[in-house]
């Protein structure tokens, strides 16, 4: 699914949600997201925390599992 601007804080949770499910397991890439709209079929995620599963999203943030 794809989180755009407006739409990044108000899923942050579910994003959170699913990152704590996929930390354990699999190597998140974690880049700074800094145009929006320009990037698909990639996984973009600001600043993720892999110790407590907390991302913060912001701009444009495509995941794809």
């Amino acid at each position: 699914f794809t989180i755009k601007d407006s739409d990044s804080f108000k899923h942050g949770d579910k994003i959170r949600a699913l990152m704590k499910k996929l930390h354990m397991g699999k190597l998140v890439q974690v880049m700074n997201v800094r145009t929006s709209f320009l990037f698909d079929r990639i996984n973009f995620i600001d600043n993720f925390d892999d110790s407590v599963g907390q991302v913060n999203l912001k701009n444009t943030i495509s995941i794809h599992l």
